[in-house]
């Protein structure tokens, strides 16, 4: 039971985090039936290629591993 808890936790976190990155104009999600968000040119200001890019396979990571646990 408290690796669905923790679980609905981390999903909250990231959800709030989404939704906190949409409010300060660097996402804006995509009028589809997925949950895919466009990234706006303005983040490139913020961080460099490797941050984005580090990012990115942390994500596809997680994506991974929630996959195998399902």
């Amino acid at each position: 039971m408290p690796v669905a808890t923790d679980e609905a936790k981390q999903q909250d976190k990231v959800h709030t985090t989404i939704n906190k990155i949409i409010d300060l104009g660097f996402l804006r999600k995509l009028d589809d039936q997925e949950q895919n968000y466009e990234i706006h040119r303005i983040i490139k200001g913020f961080v460099n290629a490797e941050v984005i890019d580090d990012t990115l396979r942390r994500l596809q990571q997680h994506a991974e591993d929630k996959q195998i646990t399902e």
